[in-house]
């Protein structure tokens, strides 16, 4: 019974820390002109990687395109505009997101 009684502080402590913590969710930084920008880091790439596989795959499973777009080739322009504007080393990303589209046979953005 006493065990149960340490779960609530240790919940406690866990989301004390998690709130406490100075981490970033992305890697960014600022460039000459102010303005922030993601960083071309490790672990931006695999997350990067990570969500445009789950997208593709939503696309190649009939799914619908998230944003209020209504067609995933708006959806996937908006993505390049947004990664042209704020990232570093967009061509490697917006390669990725053709590349990726390819592979399964996705229609090609015109």
């Amino acid at each position: 019974m006493a065990v149960f009684g340490l779960v609530p502080i240790v919940i406690g402590w866990t989301a004390a820390c998690a709130l406490l913590s100075q981490e970033k969710f992305v890697d960014t930084h600022t460039d000459a002109s102010g303005k922030l920008v993601l960083t071309d880091t490790q672990r931006n790439w695999e997350e990067f990687v990570a969500i445009v596989n789950s997208r593709v795959n939503d696309e190649k499973g009939g799914a619908p395109p998230e944003g209020g777009v209504e067609t995933w080739t708006e959806f996937w322009k908006l993505r390049i505009q947004a990664l042209q504007k704020n990232q570093e080393n967009a061509q490697k990303y917006v390669q990725y997101i053709i590349d990726r589209r390819r592979q399964y046979d996705l229609p090609a953005m015109e």
